[in-house]
C-alpha cells in the first residue's frame, strides 16, 4: 500500500504562502481567503496596528487669536 502524497487534510491547508505586510513582523502565513489577498498574519494584531493611524482622523491645531 503506498502513501498519498499529501496529507488528508490538505484540503483545509490548500492556500498561498505569504508574507506579513507589517514592517515589523516578519511572519509566513498560509493565506486560505477565497480571493487570496490577505496582507497580515493577524488582523488583530498586525493588521490593526496597520490600519489604526489610517482612521484616526488628525488633530486639530488650537486656534490663536484674532488681534
Amino acid at each position: 500500500m503506498s502513501c498519498p502524497p499529501w496529507p488528508a487534510d490538505s484540503d483545509r491547508r490548500r492556500g498561498r504562502l505569504a508574507l506579513c505586510a507589517s514592517p515589523t513582523c516578519q511572519a509566513a502565513f498560509f493565506d486560505t481567503s477565497q480571493s487570496r489577498t490577505r496582507k497580515w498574519c493577524d488582523m488583530n494584531t498586525c493588521g490593526n496596528r496597520q490600519k489604526k493611524p489610517a482612521s484616526t482622523p488628525p488633530t486639530p491645531r488650537p486656534r490663536t487669536p484674532a488681534n
